[in-house]
């Protein structure tokens, strides 16, 4: 039998295929990368930090300034507030002395009209108003509300008039109580106590004061002038009991 050979193949060498990336490859590339993305993010924030560090700097001179306002506008309402205080003060050193002098009832009655008691009375007050100080005083129209016992005895006015400095004026005061519905047994023990000199009085005056300080009026200062618990034993007596006297910068009221 004859031999039959298979043909040889030849050997032809195929080029060497490439070598996929290795691993460390891509991890170095990818550092760089990462390397290069930070070092971007690192500007962005040094320039964000320094914008940052000039916002924060004007806010701390906004706050500065405003600080230096706040201490200069509070150190002038202060100033104002002292000197304001120190000239009401002054004010008050220089109010006129208020005493009572004298009290006459000449008048007490009651009569009885539908199962009520009625008082009928007439009161006289005198009062001494002292200025001892240097300067005028400027009394406003005085308004006046008396109490005997507790029992209303109506109202008096003192018109308006100017005092001197060293100077006293004597002001008189009427009031008349016509058919006041009060307790009987009040007008017997209003008659007993005013002859035994035993009634207490209140006496409440209201108006306005002012004052003339070199060469300028200053009018309108709230006025009150209170004569409270006084007996009437002092009174006649002849103690003259002082009232308390006292202006206010403002007006309470309307």
């Amino acid at each position: 039998m004859a031999d039959f050979a298979l043909p040889r193949t030849s050997s032809v060498r195929k080029p060497p295929l490439g070598r996929p990336p290795s691993c460390q490859n891509l991890q170095r590339n990818s550092s760089r990368r990462v390397s290069f993305s930070d070092f971007t993010s690192k500007e962005d924030q040094i320039s964000i930090q320094s914008s940052d560090d000039e916002e924060e700097s004007g806010w701390k001179c906004c706050h500065s300034c405003c600080a230096w306002t706040s201490l200069a506008v509070g150190c002038v309402v202060f100033l104002v507030l002292l000197l304001a205080g120190s000239f009401f003060s002054y004010l008050q050193s220089n109010l006129p002395e208020v005493q009572i002098q004298r009290l006459n009832i000449s008048k007490i009655g009651a009569v009885s009209s539908n199962k009520q008691t009625l008082l009928d009375a007439d009161v006289e007050l005198k009062f001494n108003a002292t200025n001892k100080n240097d300067i005028v005083l400027e009394y406003g129209k005085l308004k006046m509300d008396i109490s005997l016992d507790g029992i209303k005895m109506g109202e008096g006015n003192i018109a308006a008039f100017t005092q001197k400095p060293h100077n006293s004026t004597m002001l008189n005061i009427r009031s008349k109580v016509t058919k006041e519905a009060v307790v009987k047994d009040d007008v017997k023990d209003l008659k007993s106590n005013y002859n035994t000199s035993q009634l207490v009085i209140d006496v409440v005056m209201k108006g306005t004061l002012g004052f003339h300080v070199s060469g300028r009026e200053l009018n309108g200062f709230p006025l009150t002038i209170k004569c409270l618990q006084i007996d009437q034993s002092a009174i006649d007596s002849g103690l003259r009991p002082d009232c308390s006297v006292r202006i206010l910068p403002f007006s309470l009221t309307d």
